[in-house]
């Protein structure tokens, strides 16, 4: 499973004990053990090989502190780190700023947060979308997904830090179990596809089958698979499935010709005992980065 490879990449076995990495030498102390109610002890080492002890009391501050501590590093401040990024453009710095203040607060533009976001989001806890272990791990799936567009001829997208964290929200609403769409959040017309269980580009991909089923089932539809038109009912019923066609919406939506942008999260804390969210749209911004720009800055910032 992808959540237990990027947590494992993420440890450090140091004189027989794991440790979990959060900056350039510092980890925290990874034990399966249950807290006590006496008090418990936790130790960071710093970049100095010092240590800073903190010493609680009762179970529910020594998880409050552990808390603290863990979730320094998240998607929010990893955000507001590339907002203060000065090779950066303008505009990429300001997408990364409204990222982060939606993060944090659930809000875009003049939209509220919804009702269920505090429910749901957990900034930087270890099985979040936001957390550092899973913003890391949602890399190799923007990466999947630019090379199944390549192999079927479609451009490789740019990261939308919006379009991602609106993916990070996504993702956490499948804590409530089985795949939703919570259809919230109206950024450029973005489509979204939402997977939970499997590697999410494999079987999305598997789709095209289903595609190959409905062209031949309706010839008309053989224009459309790269360039959708939402106002043909015969797409419209072929990407959803309806009226006796195959489901092939995650695909068409993956390899889609008209898009720009993308954004992907992927969250360990469902049934399923995962899940990925990819949200896509054709409308460009300045705001967006190279996956390549992206994918560096992100090891920055987790080296820091």
């Amino acid at each position: 499973m992808k959540g237990s490879y990027i947590g494992h990449a993420l440890s450090k076995r140091i004189h027989g004990r794991s440790y979990y990495k959060v900056g350039a030498n510092k980890y925290i102390r990874k034990s399966n053990a249950r807290l006590k109610k006496s008090s418990v002890a936790s130790k960071v080492n710093n970049s100095n090989n010092s240590s800073v002890s903190a010493t609680v009391s009762n179970q529910k501050n020594a998880a409050s502190f552990m808390s603290l501590v863990s979730n320094q590093k998240n998607a929010a401040s990893f955000m507001s780190f590339l907002a203060s990024q000065k090779s950066l453009s303008a505009a990429q710095r300001s997408e990364a700023r409204t990222a982060a203040k939606l993060l944090r607060t659930g809000s875009l533009s003049s939209q509220s947060a919804p009702s269920w976001f505090n429910k749901y989001v957990k900034l930087g806890a270890a099985k979040d979308a936001t957390s550092a272990a899973n913003l890391k791990a949602s890399i190799q799936d923007l990466e999947n997904a630019n090379s199944a567009r390549a192999k079927v001829g479609s451009r490789r997208l740019k990261v939308s830090p919006i379009l991602t964290a609106i993916s990070m929200i996504d993702a956490d609403y499948q804590k409530q179990g089985g795949v939703h769409h919570p259809q919230y959040y109206k950024y450029k017309d973005s489509l979204e596809n939402i997977s939970a269980g499997s590697e999410p580009i494999t079987i999305w991909m598997t789709e095209k089958n289903n595609w190959k089923e409905d062209v031949r089932k309706n010839s008309s539809l053989k224009s459309l698979e790269f360039h959708p038109n939402w106002d043909n009912q015969a797409y419209t019923d072929a990407v959803m499935g309806a009226h006796g066609y195959k489901v092939a919406g995650h695909y068409t939506n993956l390899v889609n010709r008209n898009h720009r942008i993308m954004g992907m999260a992927h969250m360990t804390d469902n049934n399923y005992g995962y899940a990925d969210v990819y949200n896509a749209s054709s409308k460009n911004n300045k705001g967006s980065l190279t996956l390549g720009q992206y994918k560096s800055l992100v090891n920055r910032w987790l080296n820091r």
